[in-house]
């Protein structure tokens, strides 16, 4: 019967209520509610928090006569304790709100239906006014007792109602995100985001898209959410380090080498099992969470570009496709479906037009790779234009589209949810047509890069470093010599420049996990070297200064050093990994089965990365000398990086825009990493890459890039040399479609 006992059966309780184990929690939850009323009596705070956890509890399971007394019991002792005028008097209204709408909803007459919904009104309505007082009209909740009454109005079929209440709950949403910037910390920022944001989002899109279509303006609304929320923690992390790092003010840059030292400290601490770690990990998170919020505190956000600033941005031919998915909630409760729109603009549009594109199992169901489906043959089937699976995949992700893209140029697109491991290039609209036969399509993070668009020429490259030819297989002591040297502590260098490249023959020559051996081993990649050494050939002819570093100088020493001075190129040919959650062959399982640490991590930025010299070692779980870089270059630790003044990155390796699909943020991978670090555009890979044809690709690029093409169009133009080359080969677009350019 002690008090601290109550406390910690009742948050045993709530674990497991968050778990679906009811019976267990509802006979915790009384417990920890008797000692409460045994110890202090009825009228305090833990009574009623128990009470309203009871009431909570039964509603869900829908006991809905004692979910009733509960809530009942709990507004009493409230309004007791603490009078009407207090949040928690107001979160207890709402809950027995929610009640009451529940019992409405479920209701079998008309006339039940009616005496619940003015029930449900009442205390909604009442919930409302309170919190407008005693948080203001721009708190969250405020903004949830809006949607909340509001879902009411939509029960009820009162769509004007409704509607008016979602958008004011809309607008102040809008603000409390822009206002977060200003003093969170990028982690109090994503947890701010997930756990009060993003639901909001679903609720705004999935009225206005699909109750309310007759008000033409809605979808304007919905596509400048989407321009807020899409990508919103890169974008804001972007900003704020790119504020820092161009002001010129010591202190801050200061403060922001600190919290990076400490943050690269965590990254290794991360890729480590849990009980190999530093005990003071939560001391180390707490001293990143206080600097980034110090560095908030002193940058500005920029502002939001909003749908009419991309309208006018248009030229006649061209468009704007914005791309977005919400979990759907329909009048009275929340469904199972993602829904997946596309939001169109034109410079002649008056709003933007939404279009319904299909449920986000529909379009799994055509991507579905089987376990005994390679590569080659499941890409094939999902681009082939006499495929049943690219038929379907067309008619899901396109097809609703056409009717707008008459007299139509140039295509802005910017891809959500599953719709990033999409190559738009390749999807066939007929059975001999692709749709880069008729589009020029653009790929962004955001459709608002047609705003501020640049070109980036031959004129704008100064210097370029290249990786390519790496050797992955050196003994963790010949990586340390080859680190000291690095570090200028031993002049031993006959190891470090050997190039003998006689004993890499006929080997597996696949840019990717699909390439491991059996013993955990990354074969070295012949082509990587020829294509280095042809693109160092191409810029030495315009006279650009050009570094390459092959065989065992291709370390991760040498890669980090680089943001001391980044190049206007960096161009790293080697292979690439990327450790999901998806169903894919047996590859993942296989790493996970052998304990490779970076199969099984839960940051999926250090499930992505690419290898460097000595990389097989880590793999292997070999030890590395202390001091020494272990060859593996994760996404997490690229992200910490420097690279604002490198215009081009080129991952030319296997799988390098893959990664975890994470809410509105899009995809937690290489891409990501390389978009914190400050780079201008990025080319990289959605699936296992072909060495030879790899080589091809990118050589024809640069040849096309230094004879004056802007580098949309060069690219493009190698694409469609490949196109051209393999027409006649089946399952061609596996050597051509697999990269995406993207700025």
């Amino acid at each position: 019967n002690h008090l601290q006992n109550a406390n910690i059966i009742n948050n045993i309780a709530l674990i497991q209520y968050e778990f679906g184990f009811y019976s267990e929690a509802e006979q915790l939850f009384l417990t920890s509610t008797n000692i409460y009323k045994k110890v202090l009596g009825k009228n305090n705070r833990y009574y009623a928090l128990s009470l309203n956890n009871l009431g909570l509890l039964y509603l869900d399971i829908d006991n809905y006569d004692k979910s009733e007394k509960y809530f009942i019991e709990a507004l009493t002792v409230y309004q007791s304790v603490f009078g009407k005028e207090n949040p928690d008097y107001a979160n207890a209204l709402n809950s027995t709100a929610l009640l009451y709408l529940k019992i409405g909803n479920s209701a079998k007459t008309k006339e039940k239906a009616i005496e619940a919904y003015q029930k449900a009104e009442k205390y909604f309505i009442e919930a409302l006014e309170k919190r407008k007082k005693t948080l203001g009209n721009k708190h969250p909740d405020y903004a949830s007792s809006l949607n909340n009454l509001a879902l009411l109005y939509r029960a009820k079929r009162d769509y004007l109602k409704a509607e008016k209440l979602i958008t004011e709950a809309n607008q102040i949403i809008n603000l409390q995100i822009r206002q977060s910037i200003e003093f969170m910390s990028e982690k109090e920022r994503e947890q701010f985001i997930d756990y009060h944001i993003s639901s909001d989002f679903d609720v705004f899109h999935s009225f206005y898209l699909t109750k309310r279509k007759e008000n033409k303006k809605l979808p304007g609304i919905v596509y400048n959410n989407a321009l807020t929320i899409k990508g919103q923690l890169l974008k804001s992390a972007i900003a704020i380090r790119k504020s820092i790092l161009q002001s010129g003010d010591t202190t801050l840059i200061q403060v922001y080498t600190e919290m990076n030292k400490y943050a690269k400290i965590l990254t290794q601490e991360y890729a480590m099992p849990v009980l190999n770690r530093r005990s003071d990990i939560e001391e180390l998170e707490e001293k990143v969470n206080t600097l980034e919020k110090e560095l908030a505190l002193n940058t500005k956000s920029s502002a939001n570009l909003r749908w009419k600033n991309i309208r006018k941005s248009l030229k006649k031919h061209e468009i704007a496709i914005e791309f977005i998915h919400f979990d759907y909630q329909n009048n009275k409760k929340w469904t199972d479906s993602t829904l997946y729109y596309a939001l169109i603009l034109r410079k002649n549009y008056k709003n933007p037009k939404a279009i319904f594109l299909f449920e986000q199992k529909q379009l799994q169901k055509v991507m579905h790779r089987s376990y005994d489906t390679d590569e080659y043959n499941y890409i094939k089937k999902l681009y082939d234009p006499k495929s049943t699976k690219a038929q379907s995949l067309y008619k899901l992700v396109w097809k609703p589209l056409e009717q707008y893209l008459q007299n139509t140029e140039n295509i802005f697109i910017s891809p959500s949810g599953i719709l990033n491991k999409i190559s738009y290039d390749a999807i066939p609209y007929d059975t001999i047509n692709i749709l880069s036969d008729k589009y020029k399509i653009i790929y962004t993070t955001s459709t608002a890069q047609a705003v501020n668009r640049t070109s980036l020429f031959e004129d704008d490259i100064k210097n370029s470093v290249l990786f390519g030819g790496i050797k992955y297989d050196i003994k963790p002591e010949e990586m340390e010599n080859i680190s000291l040297h690095f570090r200028g502590l031993t002049k031993n260098t006959s190891q470090i420049t050997e190039t003998n490249l006689s004993n890499f023959q006929n080997l597996q020559e696949k840019r990717g996990i699909d390439s491991l051996t059996r013993n955990i081993t990354w074969n070295y990649l012949p082509g990587t070297l020829q294509e280095t050494e042809e693109i160092k050939t191409v810029l030495k002819r315009k006279n650009i200064k050009v570094k390459l570093y092959n065989y065992k100088q291709g370390t991760e020493e040498q890669f980090k050093a680089l943001e001391k001075n980044a190049p206007s190129i960096l161009h790293v040919s080697t292979h690439g990994f990327y450790f999901g959650d998806d169903e894919k062959s047996q590859e993942n399982k296989d790493m996970i089965d052998k304990k490779v640490k970076f199969a099984y991590s839960e940051n999926p930025l250090l499930r992505s990365g690419f290898i460097l010299a000595g990389g097989n070692a880590a793999f292997q779980g070999k030890k590395i000398p202390d001091g020494v870089e272990d060859g593996v270059l994760t996404a997490a630790e690229i992200s910490r990086l420097t690279f604002f003044n490198t215009k081009l990155v080129v991952l030319s390796a296997c799988q390098t825009g893959l990664g975890d699909i994470v809410g509105n943020e899009g995809v937690y991978g290489l891409q990501r990493s390389f978009k914190m670090a400050g780079v201008d555009y990025l080319l990289f890979s959605l699936w296992e890459v072909p060495d030879d044809t790899t080589k091809e690709l990118m050589s024809n690029f640069y040849e096309n890039w230094f004879t004056g093409m802007e580098i949309r169009e060069a690219f493009k133009k190698a694409q469609n040399q490949l196109k051209t080359k393999y027409a006649k080969v089946e399952g061609a677009a596996f050597a051509w479609a697999a990269f995406v350019l993207m700025k």
